[in-house]
């Protein structure tokens, strides 16, 4: 809450700088910002319409939160998109940055990398620091732009140096790994711990593998422990996945399967494949639990649908030998093929025997629409799920 008030008083604010004294918009503005902070949602979303349809930029950026948040109105991303466009097209930044972002991600709008860089490219020119944040990078990823290291450091600097977490955290990595800048590990280290610092999980979670592999920093798994489990309590997938490892394995830690699963679970439940198929490991394996084939097959499917091959392998496993769960030949060659699809090396030479052992025990029918339910298959898009 205390985010969305401070947004709204900055659109006030940018309302009464830009000579709004005199507009009549101004008054259903200034009601629908009190209504706001008295948390009548309805009230503010009809007081901005008035204003915002009057022509006033930061109402109408104010509605376009509104539909973002779904307060006071249904969440709607094209009514969002809309009217952070015409906010937009009067010079507001944060809508402009907002228009970018929606572009980026395909949200109220076709996904339109160009379209995107020329909305953060606008937001950018003003010294909107989120928007420079994004449009370094798409520099660095050559998304919707050409690639460009050094315009990418250049727009981040700016950011960094006001503290903001997230651009002192990608100015670190381009430090570590000498992109747009000379490679420096002193540098690297500073503005990642910087971030690490303000609890950025991304920025914990590079601090804790630089201790790990002694990267600019000497070495000690203590410290990475520690960076690991602070990035795991800010939800960061990564670090949950790599705790569990570290507990299912005792690595530098007094080995504890229940706290394994624990991050695991936790992991698994953010869409982390490597924390599923870990789990499903764990209780087809009976480490640490009971063996329970159900249990393994719920992970080892979640992660499988995800386009995991090796779960797909453990899934299709489970399929053809019926442990714990009726025999299925025709799940357990589309899995076999799947996995075999999506892999290399011992696992692709494994899932490939399996499929062709397999192959030879169905009817034709059976092998046929195996065959085209694996080619249009397509993996399940992730969706985080709350802890």
């Amino acid at each position: 809450m205390m985010k969305k008030t401070l947004l709204a008083a900055a659109a006030l604010l940018w309302s009464l700088s830009a000579g709004a004294a005199e507009d009549p918009s101004l008054a259903p503005y200034i009601r629908g910002y009190d209504a706001f902070r008295n948390g009548d949602f309805a009230a503010a979303a009809a007081e901005y319409r008035k204003a915002a349809e009057q022509g006033s930029a930061a109402a109408q950026y104010a509605l376009g939160a509104l539909y973002r948040d779904g307060h006071g109105v249904q969440k709607d991303p094209a009514e969002e998109a809309a009217w952070f466009r015409r906010a937009a097209d009067q010079g507001f930044a944060s809508a402009q940055f907002h228009l970018g972002t929606m572009y980026r991600d395909g949200r109220g709008v076709q996904q339109d990398y160009g379209e995107a860089a020329k909305w953060l490219r606008k937001g950018a020119d003003q010294d909107h620091a989120f928007s420079r944040i994004s449009l370094a990078m798409l520099y660095r990823d050559g998304t919707g732009v050409s690639r460009d290291y050094g315009e990418a450091v250049r727009l981040l600097k700016g950011p960094a140096e006001q503290s903001y977490a997230s651009a002192e955290f990608a100015l670190g990595m381009m430090y570590r790994d000498g992109t747009g800048v000379p490679q420096d590990s002193g540098e690297a280290l500073k503005w990642i711990q910087k971030s690490a610092d303000k609890r950025y999980d991304e920025a914990m979670f590079a601090l804790g593998m630089m201790y790990r592999d002694g990267r600019g920093v000497p070495q000690s798994f203590q410290e990475a422990v520690k960076w690991f489990r602070k990035a795991a309590e800010q939800k960061h997938s990564e670090a949950q996945f790599a705790l569990g490892v570290i507990y299912e394995k005792g690595q530098w830690v007094t080995q504890s399967y229940p706290e394994a699963m624990r991050w695991y679970r936790r992991a698994a439940k953010q869409d982390h494949a490597r924390a599923q198929l870990a789990l499903g490991m764990m209780y087809a394996n009976g480490t640490g639990v009971s063996k329970n084939y159900s249990e393994a097959e719920k992970w080892f499917r979640t992660a499988a649908d995800l386009g995991h091959p090796s779960a797909q392998f453990s899934l299709a496993v489970l399929c053809e030998s019926g442990q714990g769960l009726p025999q299925d030949l025709p799940q357990a060659f589309l899995w076999f093929s799947l996995s075999a699809a999506r892999s290399t090396g011992n696992l692709h030479d494994s899932a490939m025997a399996a499929r062709e052992r397999v192959a030879k025990k169905l009817t034709p029918r059976q092998l046929e629409e195996g065959m085209k339910a694996a080619a249009e298959w397509k993996p399940k898009e992730k969706e985080c799920c709350p802890q």
